[in-house]
């Protein structure tokens, strides 16, 4: 099923495969992201970077915009990625296919209501060092950066940066401070404050 570019919607021995149907070969980048982080999820990092690789090169080769799909031909035989002749980009859900992968791959899990960011940074040593700013989180915001000889991260605003703290095997955490909303709102049944 794998594309050098993404996950096919249907394996291309199975006798309705067609690369460029909507939905029996296609390559849909939000369907590859959920696939890489579930790989990722549960420990198989390195198949979760093939896919969050070859997606970010697929965007490379679509102008940094992820359309709804592509065709799913194999990157051996065509690089780029083949349109799909009638894809919207952007379209909603590819372009926040990104954001699951930089998530998968820097192994981000918030747990806002404990005040804790658990990271378990499996970055390929291509992209490193890779920094993510502005991250929300709660009210906060925090800065993420991963280099090859340390892993990084800091509440935005703090007066130092923090060394990421080793957490519960695998992984780091952050204990950022989480400031909780002014005011709680609590809407009715039929929408209505």
């Amino acid at each position: 099923m794998w594309t050098g570019f993404g996950v096919r919607t249907l394996a291309d021995d199975m006798g309705a495969h067609n690369p460029v149907s909507y939905h029996n070969g296609s390559v849909w980048p939000h369907d590859s992201a959920i696939a890489a982080a579930g790989l990722a999820r549960y420990g198989y990092r390195v198949e979760a970077q093939w896919i969050d690789v070859g997606l970010l090169d697929a965007a490379h080769n679509t102008g940094q915009r992820l359309p709804e799909l592509f065709c799913g031909f194999d990157r051996a035989e065509f690089d780029p990625p083949v349109p799909y002749p009638t894809s919207c980009a952007p379209q909603a859900w590819a372009a926040a296919a990104p954001l699951l992968l930089v998530r998968s791959l820097l192994g981000l899990n918030p747990d806002v209501p404990a005040g804790v960011v658990r990271m378990a940074p499996a970055v390929p040593e291509h992209t490193l060092p890779l920094r993510v700013e502005r991250i929300r989180l709660a009210g906060a915001r925090v800065d993420v950066e991963v280099r090859a000889e340390r892993r990084r991260a800091a509440e935005r605003g703090a007066a130092r940066r923090s060394p990421i703290r080793p957490a519960d095997p695998p992984g780091h955490e952050l204990r950022p401070r989480f400031h909780p909303p002014a005011r709680c709102v609590r809407v009715g049944s039929e929408g209505r404050l």
